[in-house]
């Protein structure tokens, strides 16, 4: 029996990665996933795909690309994610004939340390981002925005409060009635200085 050929998406797979730069091979590696899942699990031909994917470097590139920082990689760190799957995927079911101790010895432990590692970095960044939400929605943090526009809210009814003040002479002239002095002399806020209401007194 013939022995089966490597498949061509691997050999194309494997030039693209070597001639790619560094921040691009993670996206490029994602297309492990197709391959794998394009053939039946468990059988020879599965078997095949793994030990090409490994001979070829690609298992060891899923490998070294896990402790990338993913923050300007197309995808961020769901593209990690999906790195660390194919990388399990490969690994899973494999069987190296040529020079097995460096698989088991090296590669294995490698990747069960940087598959925690990238564990650790994720759990981080979600607290990070739920402390952050957490801290947003808090009443103190909430009443200084509330207060903040309260302050602006303020600052603006006073001004126009003073306009109408000086305004006073024209207005009397139309409305004879009103007592001869009008001024604004109380603002009122609400207890989450939101709101602002104008009172005058005629006298």
């Amino acid at each position: 029996m013939e022995p089966l050929q490597v498949d061509s998406r691997i050999l194309s797979l494997a030039a693209e990665v070597t001639e790619s730069p560094d921040q691009d091979v993670p996206v490029l590696l994602l297309k492990i996933k197709g391959i794998l899942t394009s053939i039946p699990p468990g059988s020879k031909e599965s078997q095949k795909i793994k030990q090409d994917l490994y001979y070829y470097d690609l298992v060891q590139y899923c490998l070294l690309v896990l402790k990338q920082d993913y923050t300007r990689v197309l995808g961020g760190w769901a593209t990690a994610v999906h790195i660390a799957e194919i990388l399990s995927l490969c690994c899973v079911g494999l069987e190296v004939k040529e020079e097995p101790e460096e698989f088991y010895n090296k590669l294995l432990p490698s990747a069960v340390d940087n598959l925690l590692f990238l564990g650790k970095r994720l759990q981080v960044r979600c607290i990070r981002a739920i402390k952050r939400m957490i801290d947003y929605f808090s009443p103190q943090k909430g009443s200084r925005r509330h207060g903040a526009y309260g302050a602006l809210t303020l600052h603006t009814e006073r001004a126009k409060a003073s306009a109408l003040y000086k305004r006073r002479p024209a207005l009397l002239a139309r409305k004879p009635e009103l007592s001869s002095t009008i001024r604004p002399d109380r603002f009122l806020a609400s207890p989450g200085g939101c709101h602002c209401e104008r009172r005058f007194s005629f006298r």
